[in-house]
């Protein structure tokens, strides 16, 4: 969260405000999937994460913790772009939506 925490467009002052709308503990599992107890019985699995996303790290730790479970996991990790991209009309944001939605198709 550090490397990215300011200066790309979602700051670490965003994401505790988030927390709290989310219930206010980051430890909780329906604030953090991360700290989901088990999650070896979780389907496969596609991530989409921001390369400067202040929780890319989170995502990519998640992802391991996927894998490690027997749990097929896809990551696409979108260079130079933020927290939040995909909502908005970027050349990087479609990129990453037509290959979501390839893997949503491969996935039937």
């Amino acid at each position: 969260m550090s490397a990215h925490g300011e200066g790309h467009f979602h700051t670490a002052a965003h994401m505790a405000w988030y927390w709290e709308q989310y219930g206010g503990d980051p430890a909780h599992p329906y604030v953090s999937p991360l700290r989901v107890r088990d999650v070896s019985r979780l389907p496969r699995t596609l991530l989409v994460l921001a390369d400067c996303d202040l929780l890319r790290d989170e995502g990519l730790a998640y992802a391991r913790r996927l894998g490690a479970a027997g749990v097929d996991c896809t990551v696409h990790l979108d260079p130079g772009v933020f927290h939040g991209f995909l909502g908005l009309p970027l050349p990087a944001a479609r990129s990453a939506l037509t290959a979501a939605t390839a893997w949503l198709r491969a996935t039937q």
